[in-house]
């Protein structure tokens, strides 16, 4: 009785034993088989993508979804290594160009094409040199040139803006460039968070100082002594064309003898040669000037005091001046002149 009851203890453990195996085989085949996979993050997968970028992450849905990330094994593959390089279900961005990336699962696969673009690495001014050339107000605007590095971006991809330090001397408008005032300011050049500089200086050229008919040197200013003469208009014009006209100054050769008065009439107390000399310099640089000196003669004055006659050749010398009489009747005159056989000196 006991020996019975022992075969059917075993053959009851026996059927235990035989029913967990059974249970766990299962529970190994309880998921169906795999339908379809899709990768369900393409559109962040095929967004701008840069080299230097943060890896993106390859995200998967399966159908049946009693399949999870957890419980499948997933392969993750790039048709090209060297532009998308991949660590499980990571992505990163090794080089510009496409690649195929296909997650697969025995023969279930899903396919998205992604493209890494280049980083921009600089962009610069190619034409330095003709913008730092010497710039002179009033001449013609200058045009910044650029240049991209690497050569695959362009102004139309990556456009760049242009920033001067100083408006009151260099304007930017756009990419040109416009002097308007004296002195340095710095060009910045600015795309895709890269920056080049260039520090341009404009300057004046002598002022153009024009005096009304004395445009030829041997022309001489010519008046009577002690006698109050009108000097010739005189006008000046900066580089930019400014009119620098009341910055003209008048020296005069001889201050003894020589005087210009505040109304620009010059009196000369003496006969004989002079000079009188006009000159400018541009208000925004002083050093840069123009002066014209001309000759000034001075003649005597014949009569004093008349009512009888009237000088006839005055701007000559002593000895070549005539005067005519105007009188019918006795003629009487204050001569500044020595006595003669042919006439005399009297007082009145």
């Amino acid at each position: 009785m006991k020996k019975k009851n022992l075969w059917i203890f075993v053959l009851a453990a026996m059927m235990c034993f035989s029913f967990a195996l059974f249970m766990v085989g299962c529970a190994d085949d309880t998921l169906p088989p795999l339908e379809s996979l899709t990768i369900t993050n393409e559109d962040v997968l095929t967004e701008e993508w840069y080299v230097g970028d943060e890896d993106r992450t390859v995200e998967v849905a399966y159908s049946p979804n009693s399949y999870t990330q957890e419980n499948t094994d997933a392969v993750v593959t790039s048709s090209n290594t060297s532009v998308v390089s991949v660590s499980g279900m990571t992505l990163h961005a090794v080089a510009p160009g496409t690649a195929a990336i296909t997650v697969s699962v025995g023969e279930v696969s899903d396919t998205v094409s992604v493209t890494v673009s280049p980083t921009l690495e600089g962009v610069s001014i190619t034409n330095k040199d003709a913008l730092t050339a010497e710039w002179i107000l009033g001449t013609a605007d200058r045009t910044v040139e650029v240049a991209y590095s690497p050569d695959s971006f362009t102004e139309q991809d990556t456009p760049f803006t242009v920033e001067s330090s100083d408006e009151e001397v260099i304007e930017a408008d756009g990419s040109t460039l416009k002097a308007v005032g004296v002195g340095t300011a710095t060009i910045t050049v600015s795309a895709g968070g890269k920056q080049d500089s260039v520090s341009i200086t404009t300057s004046v050229t002598a002022p153009v100082l024009t005096i009304e008919g004395f445009e030829d040197e041997s022309d001489v200013f010519e008046l009577v002594a002690n006698e109050n003469a009108e000097l010739p208009n005189v006008s000046a014009h900066s580089c930019d064309g400014i009119d620098l006209s009341e910055y003209v100054d008048i020296s005069v050769s001889d201050t003894d003898k020589m005087a210009v008065s505040r109304l620009g009439r010059l009196n000369v107390s003496e006969k004989g040669t002079y000079a009188i000399t006009f000159t400018v310099a541009d208000p925004r640089d002083d050093s840069k000037t123009a002066s014209q000196t001309i000759d000034v003669q001075a003649y005597r004055k014949v009569f004093g005091l008349s009512t009888a006659f009237t000088e006839e050749i005055e701007f000559a010398a002593d000895e070549e001046q005539t005067a005519k009489l105007i009188s019918d009747g006795i003629a009487y005159a204050e001569y500044n002149v020595t006595p003669s056989k042919i006439y005399y000196a009297e007082a009145i």
